[in-house]
C-alpha cells in the first residue's frame, strides 16, 4: 500500500497547506499526526486487523477534517 498523500487530498489548497504547515504549529502536530496513524494503517498486523483497522482510519478522517477546517479559515 503506497503512502498517503494530503496534497492529493487538497490540491487546490496546496499554498495554503505549505502555508500553514511552516507557520502554524498546530496545523504541522495534525499533519504529523495523520501520516504517523497513515503508517500504522499500512503495517497492519495481528489478529485482529479489521478493528485496528476501522479505529485507525476513523481517526485519520477526523485529523484530515481537523486539517480541512484549518485550510479554509
Amino acid at each position: 500500500m503506497m503512502p498517503y498523500s494530503l496534497r492529493n487530498e487538497f490540491p487546490e489548497l496546496e499554498a495554503r497547506f505549505d502555508e500553514l504547515h511552516q507557520s502554524n504549529p498546530a496545523f504541522a502536530a495534525l499533519v504529523n499526526d495523520f501520516y504517523v496513524i497513515d503508517e500504522q494503517i499500512r503495517f497492519l498486523s495481528g489478529e485482529d486487523i479489521t478493528a485496528q483497522l476501522q479505529s485507525l482510519q476513523s481517526r485519520r478522517l477526523r485529523i484530515k477534517e481537523a486539517l480541512y477546517h484549518h485550510l479554509i479559515s
